[in-house]
């Protein structure tokens, strides 16, 4: 007897997770998916019509996987959680909610024809970025006000070349954000609020740059003393987000950035609601820990990280690669490949017509000075 709701789960984008496609098979789960998954939801044996009335005949939680798809998630999700994940895909309503976390954070809110007579601060960086947005697209850190102009420039055009490809619900300049860069150590953090409206996680994960005004989403890693660290000052973090968003936050799946500053506080950035991280991100915590996070959600179900957090403190990194235009895509995820090294665990391919990513590669290296060379495997 099943003592959770089924999810409803949305396949898109330009990869199955094998670890989500897994989790799939062991639970009944309701899945929605685009034409490109057919044979995939054939062999599992349920398909739910994705129309856009599904949202006033179904109250269940959903989960999807790829940020472009976030219009096809919001007609198959209640109109409590559609509410929600609204204030978190809205970086400036986000901020708003959690202002009173970080009271002496710096944000300002500006519309497009502002951003060119506004001058920002001469003593300190900030950080410009769309209020709706992913993957890092038109953030710039700007580190003075000589630099702005040039930032602001670059901003737009990437937010329009962006929103031409995947839609204005996915990536706007309809609003901005200039926010005081905050120094420290960034983390990714997957997870979920359950049925008692508590913060689960299911992964945290390290993500290191090459430059302090780098912003590329391109290696991220985890290990025990990782877990062991943060997992508490996350939880007390997204518990205390959770209270913020009110009795509707259960059942809800999330993918937090944070920043930990030197003084041990842990700053959220943004929150990207009804899912973890994209294509396959969250198979990290599979590699890394032996557990399956999918099915954690699926279930309303915790890791067990007391008995997960025993044993060696190996690193497990991801590495994001992007197809480089004008060649061999197969040749070139060899190459890859190849450059990741021979301790490799996994890798999760992208389909070339969806998406510019070759997809994301997971492995194990034996130590942080690792780290470096697997930054400079990033594509062209």
């Amino acid at each position: 007897m099943l003592t959770h709701e089924p999810v409803r789960c949305l396949l898109s984008g330009p990869a199955l997770s094998p670890v989500l496609h897994d989790a799939l098979t062991q639970v009944p789960v309701r899945i929605c998916a685009e034409p490109a998954f057919d044979d995939v939801v054939a062999a599992l044996g349920d398909r739910a019509p994705a129309g856009p009335d599904e949202a006033d005949r179904h109250d269940n939680p959903v989960f999807y996987g790829w940020e472009p798809s976030y219009a096809a998630i919001m007609r198959l999700t209640s109109p409590a959680h559609k509410h929600l994940a609204g204030l978190c895909k809205d970086k400036a309503a986000f901020r708003r909610l959690t202002s009173d976390l970080t009271p002496a954070f710096r944000c300002v809110e500006l519309r497009p024809h502002e951003l060119r007579t506004f001058r920002p601060p001469c003593d300190r960086s900030v950080v410009l970025k769309p209020s709706i947005g992913t993957n890092s697209i038109g953030v710039r850190v700007v580190a003075s006000a000589d630099a702005w102009a040039e930032a602001v420039e670059q901003s737009l055009d990437e937010i329009n070349r962006a929103s031409a490809r995947v839609g204005t619900d996915v990536v706007s300049d309809t609003l901005f954000l200039v926010e005081d860069y905050v120094e420290g150590t960034e983390f990714a953090c997957d997870g979920f609020w359950n049925r008692d409206g508590q913060a689960v996680i299911t992964g945290i994960y390290e993500h290191p740059f090459d430059t302090p005004g780098d912003v590329a989403d391109v290696v991220y890693f985890t290990s025990r003393p990782i877990m062991r660290a943060l997992l508490p000052p996350a939880t007390e973090l997204l518990n205390r987000i959770g209270a913020r968003l009110g009795p509707g936050a259960r059942r809800f799946a999330f993918h937090l950035e944070a920043r930990l500053r030197s003084d041990g506080v842990l700053v959220p950035i943004e929150l990207n609601p009804l899912r973890f991280g994209q294509i396959g991100f969250s198979d990290l915590a599979f590699h890394a820990f032996g557990h399956n996070p999918y099915l954690c959600f699926f279930t309303d179900t915790g890791p067990d990280w007391p008995a997960l957090c025993m044993g060696d403190d190996d690193i497990c990194a991801l590495v994001v690669s992007l197809a480089a235009p004008g060649t061999d895509r197969m040749a070139q995820t060899a190459d890859f490949l190849a450059a990741v090294g021979p301790d490799r665990v996994g890798f999760v391919a992208a389909d070339r017509e969806e998406s510019p990513f070759l997809g994301i590669a997971f492995t194990r290296v034996s130590s942080r000075e690792e780290i470096p060379r697997l930054l400079s495997l990033r594509s062209p």
